[in-house]
């Protein structure tokens, strides 16, 4: 597995949480963790909905780069633990 594989599997979820307390901070004065779900901060038509979107995005697209490295690692086979 590559480096940047191995640093991609780090830092993907890293960017994910990172997205996703930038858009509690954007969304507070609207937004309740008890009133209200996640994906409420990501919905077409409001107007930071990009905060919360482009890092889920990015955090998927850096989570398959790290799988495809890990899927060369145990030589294309997966199986049952």
């Amino acid at each position: 597995m590559r480096t940047s594989q191995k640093l991609s599997g780090l830092f993907a979820p890293l960017v994910g949480v990172a997205g996703l307390a930038a858009a509690v901070m954007v969304n507070r004065d609207w937004w309740r963790v008890t009133e209200n779900a996640i994906s409420d901060m990501g919905r077409v038509g409001l107007r930071y909905s990009y905060v919360l979107n482009i890092p889920i995005v990015v955090t998927a697209v850096l989570m398959l780069y790290y799988e495809l490295g890990l899927l060369a690692e145990v030589g294309g086979r997966v199986e049952k633990v």
